[in-house]
């Protein structure tokens, strides 16, 4: 049903800049997972870790990739991966036609859900 995941750490910008950002964090932090089966509900301490890049393509378009790392600290074979790629085109200037490939991956789901779900969103965006 939902996931709670509270953690503490530190990030670093590498650059910051108009035609490339790149960032990255390390945390620690606590998850619970509750299922809709509760006897799968998860209590685990993970390591938090994020690679944020955003780089401007093709006149003023973007590409922006999100990934999120969390392996349990006590088994890091355990652990989930958030992948988030979005061709971001501007129509005005608060304004964004965006393609988004959003990978998420469990390498051990609960039993009857696969490993990974792959979605291909198209949405329009406004800044503001």
């Amino acid at each position: 049903d939902y996931r709670l995941l509270p953690s503490s750490g530190v990030g670093y910008w590498f650059y910051d800049t108009d035609p490339l950002k790149v960032m990255s964090e390390a945390g620690i932090g606590y998850e619970y997972t509750d299922y809709r089966d509760s006897d799968n509900d998860s209590k685990e301490t993970v390591l938090a870790t994020r690679v944020f890049l955003e780089k401007i393509v093709l006149g003023d378009s973007k590409i922006i990739e999100d990934l999120f790392l969390y392996p349990k600290i006590d088994d890091f074979s355990d652990y989930r991966l958030r992948s988030a790629t979005v061709f971001r085109n501007p129509i005005s200037n608060n304004l964004f036609l965006d393609l988004s490939l959003i990978e998420d991956y469990d390498s051990d789901p609960p039993r009857g859900t696969k490993k990974n779900d792959l979605r291909i969103i198209t949405s329009l965006t406004y800044s503001f």
